[in-house]
């Protein structure tokens, strides 16, 4: 089962690389800046439409946001790196 705080680090993460405002990012991804912020402090409140929108925004996928077997986006950031 993906962990919801997970998923909103991973969404941060996300936004922080497109080096985005929260205000800027929220819009793009289709919903208020309040809105998202109440998502990423309580991430099991998130929609699947809300999360889809969001990887959109965030140039990514939404199985990368989950965390999902096989996406190697997201086995880079869970496995330590080889010496």
């Amino acid at each position: 089962m993906t962990n919801p705080i997970e998923v909103a680090e991973r969404l941060e993460a996300a936004r922080r690389a497109k080096n985005q405002p929260v205000t800027v990012f929220a819009e793009t991804a289709g919903m208020a800046e309040k809105t998202y912020r109440r998502r990423i402090a309580a991430p099991a409140q998130f929609t699947l439409d809300e999360l889809c929108r969001a990887a959109s925004a965030a140039d990514t996928t939404l199985e990368s946001l989950l965390g999902a077997p096989g996406d190697t986006a997201a086995e880079r950031h869970s496995k330590p790196e080889a010496a």
